[in-house]
């Protein structure tokens, strides 16, 4: 669960991206696909951001993730990672909120973060997503 401060923080980011490559916020709403309005609220930071969004974010404009999200690496291309495997990140991501649902845990933007990218590398060269593997990683960051 993001909390406002992580918002504000990362809609911070996002308008750093926006004007590093000179553009609007009218043209950057419509090159990510959501509304002028959504796209403001995001970057004011009323609104969390979605992970269909942070998708696009780093398939189109080769944006790290936890960069995004927790303000730790550098803004350039995730060139440490394999071709992005769309499907393979949203089941993760899908995993994790999963069972922090049924866990009812909490945690931080940047812990999850760095979780979903550890867990998309290790997938990635593994060639499997081993549900044992996430249970392990969220019980050592809860």
């Amino acid at each position: 669960m993001s909390t406002t401060f992580d918002n504000i923080s990362i809609g911070g980011r996002l308008k750093q991206l926006r004007q590093e490559k000179s553009l609007s916020q009218s043209s950057f709403s419509s090159l990510l696909g959501v509304s002028l309005q959504a796209y403001q609220n995001y970057e004011r930071g009323d609104r969390p951001i979605t992970k269909d969004l942070i998708v696009v974010l780093m398939t189109e404009f080769g944006v790290e993730p936890s960069w995004l999200l927790s303000g730790e690496e550098a803004l350039e291309p995730h060139s440490s990672l394999p071709e992005l495997n769309e499907e393979l990140l949203q089941q993760i991501i899908e995993g994790v909120e999963s069972l922090l649902s049924k866990k009812r845990k909490v945690l931080p933007i940047d812990k999850k973060t760095k979780i979903i990218v550890m867990l998309y590398k290790t997938a990635s060269i593994q060639q499997n997503l081993d549900p044992e593997t996430i249970r392990q990683l969220i019980e050592i960051a809860a």
